[in-house]
């Protein structure tokens, strides 16, 4: 996520918001996801969003290294 939409500005940081969400379920956006997004379940703990102040700005964020050989998903890329 963070490479896809850096946090080196506030509009970066909504598109990333845009894109991933605010933790609200939207079954649309779901069905989308898991048609063209890789999913991950983490069944953990973690506070992505902080409030400072009047704004939210990110907090923590878990990274994952996913099973898949690269050959594997390079024929992914790119696909459609």
């Amino acid at each position: 996520m963070v490479r896809r939409y850096p946090s080196d500005s506030k509009a970066k940081v909504q598109q990333r918001l845009r894109c991933y969400g605010y933790g609200v379920p939207n079954l649309a956006k779901a069905i989308w996801s898991a048609e063209n997004a890789a999913t991950l379940i983490f069944e953990g703990e973690l506070q992505p969003y902080q409030r400072v102040e009047s704004t939210i700005k990110t907090n923590e964020m878990h990274v994952h290294r996913l099973p898949w050989r690269r050959m594997c998903l390079r024929p992914l890329v790119n696909s459609k």
